[in-house]
């Protein structure tokens, strides 16, 4: 892949598509997506909350011939068409057919999986739920945990090069928003980084682009502003 379209739909639904296939993370609007049914279609959704999937998509599998789903099996699927993937988390499964590649599932702090896949020669990273969730409100001891939990997960990303990445940057963590997002970018060689799940605040990346540890990184970081916004990527 040495070029593609990352398309913005909404909170953490992206579109990431070159000249032979489609993937589209988290879609979870009420009305199915309008896809190119030329390409190969493959639709991953990271759990099963109301920001992350909808069970329009399955009206789908009748619409598109050339259409795989890859879903977080806790979400409800028809057992019988194959084109149904149901992924575990902290496993790999390798996708056969005219457009290979590797999925690889981490853990998330929430619920669900985060997804690494291995594509013609590209690393794209969705998150999903996976980050340093930590609230003001709740208990210090439950903080912690979150702190060790995530960490003990990013652990599996340490020093990983990732051309294409997904990640969450939460205004309701008010001045916790970036921890994760943060811990991300230090601990992983990213190439381009798309921030998501920030709750229709556009201007959340302008807020973490001020502050002082991000000069490092503002470079790499886009600014996803409005609902079907695309960028034209390239890669070396």
């Amino acid at each position: 892949m040495q070029q593609c379209k990352v398309t913005f739909h909404k909170h953490s639904c992206f579109q990431v598509e070159d000249d032979r296939c489609i993937f589209l993370f988290d879609w979870y609007d009420e009305t199915p997506p309008v896809l190119d049914g030329s390409k190969m279609i493959y639709m991953f959704n990271s759990h099963k909350h109301a920001d992350h999937y909808n069970p329009c998509l399955l009206e789908l599998a009748n619409q598109y011939e050339n259409i795989r789903f890859i879903w977080s099996r806790e979400i409800k699927m028809p057992k019988e068409d194959s084109r149904f993937l149901a992924v575990k988390r902290r496993d790999s499964y390798n996708i056969d057919g005219p457009v290979p590649f590797q999925v690889e599932t981490l853990e998330s702090t929430d619920i669900g999986v985060a997804f690494l896949i291995q594509y013609d020669g590209r690393v794209i990273y969705h998150a999903g739920d996976l980050n340093w969730w930590s609230w003001s409100g709740e208990r210090d001891s439950w903080n912690r945990s979150m702190e060790a939990r995530f960490k003990q997960i990013m652990q599996h990303l340490e020093g990983k090069v990732i051309d294409l990445a997904f990640v969450p940057l939460d205004p309701r963590q008010e001045e916790r928003f970036c921890w994760g997002f943060d811990y991300f970018l230090e601990h992983t060689r990213s190439g381009c980084v798309f921030p998501m799940h920030m709750w229709e605040q556009p201007d959340t990346v302008k807020q973490w682009k001020a502050l002082p540890q991000s000069e490092p990184y503002r470079q790499i970081v886009m600014e996803p502003q409005y609902y079907g916004q695309q960028f034209d990527m390239k890669f070396e």
